[in-house]
């Protein structure tokens, strides 16, 4: 009986000790947002995941949305929408999924090394939005390997994101607006 109970402690012990791993978060000041993003998303949370662009733009967007909608609360909709996600992500990667950028690479880069995302850029989203190019005091490129897991499945894939920095705070670019993976 002894021995017993002192395997059910050690297995016990065993179990109590693992847990599910945590996802590697994203430290890199320019890559913020995405971390921003990915965390919204996980949490169903519309307001961190809103958080992550550009003030003026997401208002643009918002405006726009409940034009169309009819809806009368812009965080409800997109709750809805990121639990809809969430639904697909569990059928495509089963429980527990985490989703998280690793390897990540900021390179600092030029407006002008992106012309369609900022000479030419036009949102396909809303026509009441101009990307304010005076106000962006620097663009990042941020590169990275996404990873999406859960109990059923992984899927790896190369991610590149660009971010800028608008009085002070990093947002990611308006064409990653719809990012919920």
């Amino acid at each position: 009986m002894k021995r017993f109970l002192t395997l059910l402690v050690a297995v016990l012990l065993l179990l109590g000790s693992c847990s599910e791993r945590e996802a590697v978060r994203i430290t890199a000041e320019e890559a913020l947002p995405i971390q921003r993003v990915i965390d919204g998303i996980i949490n169903c949370d519309a307001e961190l995941w809103r958080s992550a662009f550009l003030p003026a733009y997401d208002a643009a967007v918002e405006a726009q949305e409940l034009e169309l909608t009819g809806y009368t609360d812009y965080n409800v909709f997109i709750r809805q929408k990121l639990e809809v996600a969430s639904d697909v992500r569990e059928v495509n990667y089963g429980k527990g999924v985490i989703i998280e950028l690793t390897d990540v690479t900021v390179k600092m880069i030029e407006m002008a090394d992106k012309p369609d995302l900022f000479a030419d850029y036009k949102d396909i989203f809303t026509l009441k939005y101009r990307l304010d190019l005076d106000s962006i005091e620097a663009v990042a490129e941020i590169s990275g390997t996404l990873t999406i897991s859960g109990s059923s499945g992984t899927h790896k894939s190369d991610a590149v994101y660009i971010t800028v920095r608008y009085n002070g705070v990093w947002y990611l670019h308006p064409t990653f607006y719809n990012l919920m993976f």
